[in-house]
């Protein structure tokens, strides 16, 4: 392997060293029940915040609000994954540009 190959290569794993540090800061919402219930996560998968309209506590219909629950949740963790996803795409692209 030659010396600026492996340059770049050591370049790009710092790149992805920075970019896995940046993405563990970021966080992710989610919301169901049009608002009501909000959960926030980080890039490391963890629950930030989690918010409930107070109507929301009041009802008498304690499966609705886990549903909603869950609903944001997994609302969060979907942008979660689409940003994960995109931001690995591109590094991939980069990598195979370095490759070619």
């Amino acid at each position: 392997m030659d010396k600026k190959l492996l340059k770049q290569l050591e370049a790009l794993q710092q790149k992805l060293l920075r970019a896995q540090e940046e993405f563990e800061k970021m966080e992710f919402e989610g919301s169901a029940g049009g608002g009501a219930v909000r959960i926030i996560i980080t890039g490391r998968y963890e629950v930030k915040k989690v918010e409930i309209a107070p109507e929301v506590v009041n009802s008498e219909d304690a499966e609705l609000l886990e549903d909603l629950v869950a609903a944001a949740a997994n609302e969060a963790l979907s942008r979660l994954r689409e940003r994960m996803s995109r931001d690995l795409e591109n590094l991939g692209a980069e990598l195979g540009f370095l490759l070619r």
